[in-house]
């Protein structure tokens, strides 16, 4: 008689003294690797100065932690703070690792592979913020925690862990607001749950309390930037990260479009230096060898765009509060993506694409959902 097997934590892969061996050798590693991260300290660098002191365009829950761990500990020192990131960082991977094996029902073993693989980016790679007094150490873990508890809630035709993930949603919100494309996610899945699993979930609820979720996110970014910067609006960082790509896909002619003298001179300026700089499309069509592909020039010349070049111009004519910046680059942003939708499509697709990790698994990504 043949009968199927489903490889669960309760049907070890090895003997049990070899997988009491095991754990001790995974508990015994991943400790000795926590140690090794704390030893090294924190680090201040890149984008860190920005989140100590609270600029402007940062999401409020970061800047806000380390306000409060200051008022705690001190202004130099911030070891206990990269301690309680690693703590975190490490609980959002054993979280996830663990649901990942109660959901799919596998060994142990694999849930030690798991974990390892979600600890990955402390570990490996250019980008390693385990350490770095930067918003990405807290953003991981909660968006990982927030994902195995959407799954859970799927999985398991639960309400409730759908629940968590809007409530976890708004601490990544508040901590990166990229994480705002999770949003239009979450309403392809309650169209999902109204037309195919209407009796399995509670409808109403998810509704209510995900437009709930939206509103509270929004009222407590906007409360900050009033009790901290004295403007009662949103974090005015949107139009300087929009305004690149159509800066790039923009070409000399598009001057005339801008019916706002200022604008059209912030543009003029800033697409000559720009041209000069070889940092705009039509320079990446005129000299391909540049690099193989053009969301790779663009990746490369993105602080080119911005920081080095835009911020300037903006410096110049005298524009340094950021509340008019991202008025200014939003209506700049506009004008721009009406003269050249497609091209910006295509980049943004691009951007996708390769972040995706190309077009087989945008393909299979697409095909699963």
């Amino acid at each position: 008689m043949i009968t199927n097997h489903v490889l669960t934590s309760e049907q070890p892969l090895f003997d049990p003294r070899l997988q009491r061996l095991l754990n001790v050798t995974y508990i015994s590693v991943f400790s000795l690797l926590f140690l090794h991260l704390l030893n090294n300290g924190f680090i201040i660098r890149s984008d860190g100065p920005s989140y100590i002191h609270a600029a402007v365009f940062r999401s409020s829950l970061y800047p806000t932690l380390l306000a409060g761990y200051r008022l705690l500990f001190g202004d130099n020192n911030y070891q206990g703070f990269v301690l309680l990131q690693l703590c975190l960082g490490y609980y959002g991977c054993w979280f996830t690792a663990t649901s990942l094996t109660h959901l799919f029902k596998l060994d142990s073993n694999v849930k030690a592979l798991c974990f390892t693989l979600l600890l990955s980016p402390y570990f490996f790679g250019d980008y390693r913020f385990a350490n770095l007094i930067l918003s990405d150490a807290i953003a991981y873990p909660l968006f990982l925690i927030a994902i195995s508890q959407l799954l859970r809630g799927l999985i398991e035709q639960q309400t409730n862990y759908l629940l968590h993930c809007l409530g976890l949603l708004i601490l990544c919100i508040l901590t990166r607001r990229q994480f705002l494309f999770v949003y239009p996610a979450f309403a392809i899945l309650l169209s999902y749950i109204a037309f195919y699993r209407r009796q399995q979930f509670q409808l109403l609820t998810l509704v209510l309390v995900f437009i709930g979720s939206m509103l509270v996110t929004n009222l407590l970014e906007r409360s900050y930037q009033y009790l901290v910067h004295d403007h009662f609006t949103t974090v005015p960082f949107v139009g300087f990260q929009l305004v690149n790509a159509p800066l790039y896909v923009a070409n000399a002619e598009d001057a005339a479009a801008f019916t706002d003298p200022l604008q059209r001179h912030i543009f003029t300026e800033t697409f000559s230096r720009l041209t000069a700089q070889n940092a705009t499309l039509a320079a990446f069509k005129q000299n391909k060898a540049l690099v193989d592909h053009h969301y790779h020039h663009f990746a490369g010349v993105y602080n080119t765009i911005c920081w080095y070049t835009l911020k300037v111009v903006l410096a110049e004519h005298g524009i340094t509060d950021w509340y008019a910046i991202d008025a200014i680059t939003l209506d700049m942003t506009w004008t721009l993506l009406k003269r050249h939708p497609l091209e910006w499509f295509k980049l943004y697709f691009a951007n996708v694409n390769f972040k995706m990790g190309g077009y087989y698994y945008t393909v299979l990504f697409l095909l699963l959902l």
